[in-house]
C-alpha cells in the first residue's frame, strides 16, 4: 500500500480484520476456497494482479492433511484459473520447504530434484509444477520460434520465485510475476 497507494491494494483474508487493519485501506473477507468468491472480488474491485499467499504452512498442514491439501493446492487452482481467465497477473512465492534431503545444500541450481518431505512441501512443489504447465502452454501461443526460450525463462522464474517486474506488452497472462527475455 504505501508504493502503490492506500485505495489501490484490497488486503484479504480468511480471518475478520482488526480495527487497524480495517483502517488502512480496503479489505475484504476471504476464503481461498470459493472459486465464486473470489472471482466476485476480482470482478467488482478492477483487480489486475493477485499476490498469492493463502497456504498452511508446515506444522498446521501435518496436523491436518485434507485442509492443507485444499488450502495450498485448491486454493491456488482457484486463483490461478481466475487469473487466466481474467488476464491478471499472479505472484505465488515458492518456499525452501519446496526442496528435500536429496536437494544440494550448497549452490543449488536453478533446475533440481526437490522431493519435499512434508504435505506444506509437496502442495508448494505441486503449484510450481501446475504454474509452469499452464505458463508453457499459454506461451507457446504467444511465442513463434522462440517459444522454447519462453518457457525455458517462465520455468527457470518459477523455480527461483523471481519477482522480475519486466513485463513484455504482448504477455496477457502470467502465472507468477515473471520475466519474459527472448
Amino acid at each position: 500500500r504505501g508504493k502503490y497507494g492506500r485505495e489501490s491494494v484490497v488486503l484479504t483474508d480468511v480471518r475478520k480484520p482488526s480495527d487497524e487493519i480495517r483502517s488502512e485501506g480496503p479489505y475484504a473477507h476471504l476464503n481461498v476456497l470459493n472459486y465464486d468468491e473470489v472471482e466476485e472480488i476480482v470482478v467488482n474491485e478492477g483487480i489486475d494482479w493477485i499476490v498469492h499467499y493463502a497456504a498452511l504452512l508446515s506444522a498446521v498442514a501435518e496436523m491436518n492433511v485434507p485442509l492443507a491439501m485444499a488450502v495450498n493446492m485448491k486454493g491456488f487452482e482457484n486463483v490461478l484459473e481466475i487469473a487466466r481467465i481474467h488476464n491478471l497477473r499472479l505472484f505465488c512465492p515458492s518456499t525452501i520447504g519446496a526442496f528435500g534431503p536429496t536437494s544440494p545444500r550448497h549452490e543449488t541450481p536453478d533446475i533440481t530434484i526437490q522431493r519435499p518431505r512434508t504435505i506444506y512441501g509437496v502442495t508448494k512443489v505441486y503449484g510450481e509444477l501446475l504454474g509452469e504447465v499452464q505458463s508453457c502452454s499459454d506461451l507457446e501461443s504467444l511465442c513463434d520460434v522462440s517459444s522454447h526460450t519462453c518457457c525455458l525463462c517462465v520455468c527457470l522464474c518459477l523455480q527461483l520465485s523471481i519477482c522480475l517486474f519486466c513485463l513484455s506488452a504482448s504477455l496477457t497472462y502470467l502465472s507468477v510475476c515473471l520475466c519474459l527475455s527472448v
